[in-house]
């Protein structure tokens, strides 16, 4: 039993229930393992079992006494307590694969959160009920803290889950297998992922025409339009959030602007990055949830020739990363965490150019939560700086390139966890192309293989 505020605090189930307190194992975020049993953890801490994907564990000595009255009594010299403030330097700086064990409210973005039975509190539908690593707490005394309410780490309300996807484009042979399939068909098997946060980013680079002729397989030009009726496509996907960056927003003419912005607006989804106005282009778009305060930026920096957004005329911002700065730092002085998108130049390669990691570095220096590249149609690598997550590219989510190589078949959905109005998380979503329009998750083992190439070329080797 410990002494909080001079009332006894115990974990064993004597006296009234207060609330509980809640761990989580984590790795580097560099690590290709999403899930263990608990089985095998208790295993490891009692030094029975050395068949785990770490071989060090690091925790706090207050989390190592309380995994004493969970997991039993320790016996394994590769269970290590840490300084709390060095758990995350000494799993990132070993160069063995080391794992910890933390209270929740410690995560970070450079933490990758594993699985334990299939269970972890960054996913949305988890149950404390179903978590193993999840302390009842138990107090006695003439002043019963239960009167207090519930004492806890974690709270499922203050948690604000956001998806960020890779290109769509519903047009040519992604159309064409839309209107013989059905609108739906490009998101079958990738929609329970779509679906489950609370917010869905789609980057549509693509304007939809009353007077959009029927698809074609291929086109001598690229000048493109989607039919109205795809619009069911993003709502049966629950998407939030539309980027309004895109190359070809403007081939069907400013009509087409206007129409696309005004079926966004009576389909209650959000658009950042471009508009009616220059202003509007410019302007944060601003979501408050669960006390999580996040904005959203985004401009097109391939040319002036793709962005035409004036004061009174529609399209998307041409990138001013000085002004993009100076936006950032003011809603980051603020509290706000900044999401920040870019639709850069287009490279067919897994490693961005060395102009378009200068300008995101430029922007991470002024305070950017999450940098995401928006151009480019295969994935690309990804750092942190500081503790600024940037994706330098996810390659496509709609869009029918699934013949030009193998690496435009693949893709990533980034999942961005927010709790108590700061980033925690990052879950990276895996998808393999099957034809030229529909996507779907990668098994274990081609996610494994293919993040592990990943890792190493952004530079993190494998853990």
């Amino acid at each position: 039993a410990e002494e909080l505020a001079g009332i006894s605090v115990n974990l064993e189930p004597s006296g009234n229930l207060i609330g509980d307190w809640l761990y989580v194992l984590a790795a580097p975020f560099p690590t290709l393992k999403d899930n263990i049993q608990f089985e095998d953890l208790i295993h490891f801490w009692q030094g029975t079992n050395i068949g785990m994907p770490f071989q060090h564990l690091l925790l706090s000595e207050h989390t190592y006494h309380t995994l004493v009255h969970l997991l039993g009594e320790e016996n394994n010299p590769n269970v290590l307590i840490t300084e709390p403030d060095k758990l995350l330097t000494s799993a990132w700086g070993n160069n063995q694969t080391t794992w910890a064990i933390l209270p929740f409210q410690e995560l970070g973005p450079k933490w990758k959160v594993i699985s334990i039975d299939q269970q972890k509190p960054t996913s949305p539908g988890f149950s404390t009920d179903e978590y193993k690593l999840n302390v009842n707490i138990y107090s006695s005394g003439k002043d019963d803290l239960s009167k207090n309410g519930i004492f806890s780490n974690f709270q499922k309300d203050k948690i604000t889950t956001i998806n960020m996807t890779g290109v769509t484009a519903l047009v040519r042979a992604t159309a064409v297998l839309m209107e013989k399939y059905g609108v739906q068909y490009p998101a079958e098997e990738i929609k329970s992922i779509l679906i489950e946060a609370d917010y869905t980013h789609i980057s549509n680079e693509v304007s939809f025409a009353v007077d959009c002729p029927p698809p074609k397989y291929q086109m001598e030009a690229l000048q493109f339009c989607s039919s109205p009726d795809y619009i069911e496509l993003l709502i049966d996907i629950d998407a939030d959030i539309i980027e309004f960056t895109g190359d070809h927003l403007e081939d069907w003419g400013v009509d087409a602007i206007y129409y696309t912005l005004d079926l966004y607006r009576q389909n209650n989804i959000a658009v950042y990055g471009g508009g009616n106005s220059l202003a509007k282009a410019k302007q944060p778009l601003i979501i408050n949830h669960n006390g999580n305060q996040i904005a959203f930026l985004g401009c097109n920096a391939k040319s002036p020739s793709y962005a035409h957004a004036a004061e009174q005329y529609p399209g998307t911002w041409f990138c001013d990363f000085d002004e993009l700065s100076r936006t950032i730092h003011k809603l980051s002085s603020e509290g706000i965490n900044t999401i920040v998108t870019i639709q850069h130049k287009e490279v067919d390669h897994f490693v961005p150019t060395t102009e378009i990691v200068d300008d995101f570095a430029k922007l991470a220096n002024a305070g950017a939560t999450v940098i995401i590249g928006s151009q480019s149609h295969q994935p690309q690598t990804m750092t942190f700086q500081e503790n600024t997550f940037i994706h330098y590219g996810l390659g496509n989510l709609f869009f029918d390139q699934y013949n030009e190589s193998q690496a435009n078949r693949l893709s990533f959905i980034d999942r961005l966890v927010f709790y108590e109005n700061k980033l925690v998380s990052v879950e990276l979503f895996a998808n393999q192309f099957v034809d030229w329009a529909k996507s779907r998750p990668m098994t274990v083992e081609e996610k494994e293989e293919f993040l592990s190439m990943m890792f190493e070329l952004s530079g993190w080797g494998e853990n």
